[in-house]
């Protein structure tokens, strides 16, 4: 069987059960014992370690990552954790064709004598200009654009600059010919546009040379929200690319894994700025109107865009003595209101988060947390300071990242400015016949942090459409889910799920045997059976035909093209 080794994962996933008929084997004998790596689980065909963002697929062997994997559609730039606990974008691209500038998405700028032929620029004669650019649709969030960039001739002092069509920004650099350095720009607001050129006008680039007689040539274009996780280049084709959105512990720094959450919209404006007009500031009795001191400390994202609140109640006692923050938001549906709030001084203090008539008591340390409320129904969201109600007399606040969204809890922070924001649900996939999958018998699991366990939520669903499909819920009464045709052949309840823990979840499935156990529990049987459903084309992680997102995160999710047995199945569990 040695010689078999480079492509025994391919064909064991195809025909386990035609070569052995008991798909009950955890691996097939002799293979892949010295090919496959050694953190990958034994038998695996598809071995996604988000958390340490290590990929596996039989087809190949070889560890990459899951971002070369799976297939992410219609997300919108996330906020995650880092492994520093600073929040930040996750890595992505704007930019389509990032390397073929030849390509239509690219087009001239403003030019005046220069000359453009794809992403090569050149000025002739002192004080002239050529611009590249790529349009876009009212973008208008700060970002940074970065390109390699190479010059044919060795030159100091060339005044490369970065315009968003109102405002540019030099970046001057000297050259090696041939040399190609990675040249990026300060934070900027691209309104329709992206641009970056040579400009030899000194009031445009003060301190660039005049020289002329070479060219430029800018390659690898990349444009992302700041802050953002890495600047990396990330290559495009038609469209623009997202990285995955692996998120950590922002206090133990631990890697969590994918965070894939539901479609949400920020209704509030100005998320950022509590010091503009969106934000009213009110008082009574013997309180004391709100003072705001705008980008007074850093915040959970690194910049300098805390807001210094300063409420004060003073000393009475009745419902009368009050000072607040607040936005009017009428919403009929049920809401959570969010914020990141620490006390300016280090002190601790407490202070209310009111939407509706309940008022949530938050203690304010000096370390940032995020607070957050929900109601059935919204009115306003107030940061308030109140008689009777156990609040603080006063409080020194710094407060960012203002959210209130229509659901039961809060998802990841949407930066809002002029208008309401909405973040893409998250969409991610393989298709079943790029790693092997078997249509006789299989073993799924899953290591997952729930935020919400309202309603039934997907892990990973093998599917062919909602009459055939194998779903791995996060649900404490159906992990396993089974439709054939269209009817129900299998619920199996394994265990109990935990808000805000770290589960572990594995199921099997094969025709009258569908089985589950939660953190290493009792396995649950299903008692009917029935057959396994026909045509499974993709496995959807995290979500099932576009909608049910998880809603929290998955650090690890494996296949197995095998029903592993009852104990195997409650060790990978354990």
């Amino acid at each position: 069987m040695a010689g078999l080794s480079t492509n025994a994962p391919g064909l064991w996933g195809g025909f386990a059960g035609l070569l052995y008929g008991s798909t009950s084997l955890s691996t097939p004998p002799g293979f892949l014992a010295d090919a496959t790596p050694a953190w990958v689980l034994p038998g695996a065909a598809l071995d996604l370690d988000f958390a340490d963002s290590l990929g596996y697929n039989s087809r190949n062997l070889a560890t990459t990552t899951p971002d070369s994997i799976l297939t992410y559609t219609s997300p919108s730039p996330k906020m995650v954790y880092g492994s520093d606990g600073v929040l930040r974008y996750a890595p992505h691209n704007f930019f389509v064709r990032s390397e073929d500038f030849s390509n239509a998405s690219w087009v001239n700028g403003y030019i005046s004598s220069g000359t453009r032929v794809n992403g090569s620029v050149s000025v002739s004669a002192n004080g002239g200009y050529v611009y590249v650019r790529q349009d876009f649709s009212a973008l208008n969030k700060a970002c940074v654009a970065s390109y390699e960039v190479t010059c044919d001739t060795t030159v100091a002092n060339v005044p490369i600059v970065f315009s968003d069509g109102s405002v540019n920004y030099p970046v001057v650099t000297s050259f090696v010919a041939g040399v190609p350095q990675r040249i990026t720009s300060p934070a900027f607001t691209p309104g329709s546009f992206a641009s970056v050129g040579i400009d030899l006008r000194d009031f445009v680039a003060p301190g660039g040379s005049n020289t002329t007689g070479y060219t430029i040539t800018f390659n690898k274009a990349q444009l992302q929200l700041t802050p953002n996780h890495s600047n990396t280049y990330i290559p495009t084709t038609s469209a623009a690319v997202y990285s995955l959105p692996i998120d950590h512990d922002p206090i133990t720094f631990d890697p969590l894994g994918v965070l894939i959450e539901e479609q949400r919209t920020n209704l509030l404006l100005r998320s950022q700025e509590f010091d503009r007009a969106a934000w009213i500031k009110s008082f009574g009795g013997t309180g004391s109107t709100v003072v705001v001191t705008a980008n007074y400390g850093t915040a959970p994202d690194g910049t300098m865009t805390a807001d210094r609140v300063q409420l004060d109640k003073g000393a009475g006692a009745t419902l009368s003595d009050q000072s607040l923050i607040q936005q009017t938001i009428p919403s009929g549906v049920p809401v959570a209101n969010s914020y990141w709030i620490k006390t300016a001084d280090g002190s601790t203090k407490t202070v209310a988060l009111r939407v509706n008539n309940t008022y949530t008591l938050c203690v304010i340390t000096g370390d940032w947390q995020r607070f957050f409320t929900t109601e059935p129904t919204c009115s306003f969201a107030q940061i308030i300071l109140r008689g009777t109600t156990g609040t603080s007399d006063s409080a020194d606040l710094l407060v960012w990242g203002a959210q209130l969204e229509a659901g039961s809890f809060p998802t990841s922070y949407i930066p809002t400015v002029a208008s309401q924001v909405t973040r893409a649900a998250d969409q991610i996939s393989i298709l079943t016949s790029a790693f092997g999958y078997n249509a006789v018998a299989g073993s799924l699991f899953a290591e997952v942090r729930a935020a919400n366990l309202s309603v039934s939520r997907r892990i990973a669903v093998l599917y062919n459409d909602a009459s055939n499909r194998i779903a791995l819920n996060l649900d404490n009464g159906s992990q396993l889910f089974v439709r054939t045709l269209g009817s129900t052949v299998a619920s199996v309840d394994g265990g109990t799920f935990t808000v805000g823990q770290s589960d572990k979840v594995a199921v099997a499935f094969t025709t009258d045997d569908y089985v589950a156990t939660v953190n290493g529990a009792a396995v649950g049987v299903d008692p009917d059976g029935g057959a396994m459903p026909s045509g499974i084309t993709v496995l959807q992680v995290g979500n099932q035909a576009g909608i049910e997102q998880t809603n929290g995160h998955i650090k690890r999710l494996t296949y197995f093209p095998t029903r592993k047995t009852d104990a195997e199945l409650q060790a990978l569990s354990t």
